[in-house]
């Protein structure tokens, strides 16, 4: 019994992170944009070193109510932010974790993503690094979203 139920477990584990991965397939890009204007642009760079722990576990990432991306195991992309005063950026597993931004034109912002432990999935967690700390870690990072 225990058998099928840990089986269970993992089928279904398996079936949402691949309804999750078609459901943004139109997530091409290495760069996304939320603004037309690219005159002091003010870029988010998001990314999630590699990590054996919870290497199978992806979140989709969110700037207010727009999908700008998936973080997976390893991965890195950039997000070109609107024009706004603030923004939440946010992603949920079975717990949602936030960060606010007041952006200002023309700065660059590096958000570290990784996961906490859960009770059946990792859940999110999102953490502003300065800019310093944040150029090093997202250089470390090898591969990209494609």
């Amino acid at each position: 019994m225990k058998k099928i139920w840990i089986l269970s477990v993992l089928l279904s584990g398996v079936l949402c992170a691949a309804y999750s991965q078609a459901s943004i397939s139109g997530l091409t890009n290495n760069v996304t944009t939320i603004t037309e204007d690219s005159t002091q642009r003010t870029i988010l760079y998001v990314y999630r070193e590699g990590r054996f722990v919870g290497a199978a576990i992806g979140y989709d990432l969110y700037v207010g109510d727009q999908l700008v991306g998936r973080v997976k195991n390893n991965s890195k992309f950039e997000v070109v932010l609107p024009k706004t005063d603030k923004v939440e950026v946010w992603a949920k597993t079975e717990s949602k974790d936030a960060v606010m931004l007041e952006i200002k034109p023309g700065e660059k912002y590096y958000l570290k993503c990784s996961l906490k432990m859960g009770i059946a999935v990792g859940r999110p967690d999102l953490t502003l690094v300065d800019s310093r700390q944040g150029e090093a870690d997202y250089a470390k990072v090898k591969s990209s979203k494609k």
